[in-house]
């Protein structure tokens, strides 16, 4: 039996969970402030976001609370307007599934 002929490979490339779901409902704060394209897409919505996110008030929350949690938090009373966690959900579903955070 001969052994089937493959394609030589570009290169190892690091093997990435996806996230199970995805959104603001779903990525949690720290994941989130760790991606710049998901960043880019909060702060057309909400200018200054990651700043805020990072004060040390709020700091040990992070990794625990989503972004749809974190707009319910009296901190960010009038920052996050209506509509926005809509428009901005909609911005991570438009961008390329390479720029998701993994789990």
């Amino acid at each position: 039996m001969d052994a089937p002929l493959y394609s030589r490979t570009g290169g190892y490339v690091e093997p990435r969970l996806a996230q199970a779901e995805f959104g603001v409902g779903a990525i949690s704060v720290a994941d989130l402030l760790r991606s710049d394209a998901l960043l880019a897409v909060v702060e057309r919505e909400v200018p200054g976001f990651g700043k805020m996110a990072r004060t040390p008030r709020l700091y040990p929350t992070l990794t625990n609370v989503t972004l749809r949690e974190m707009a319910s938090f009296s901190f960010f009373a009038g920052v996050v307007k209506p509509g926005a966690l809509e428009r901005i959900d909609a911005g991570f579903r438009a961008l390329p599934t390479d720029a998701w955070p993994g789990l």
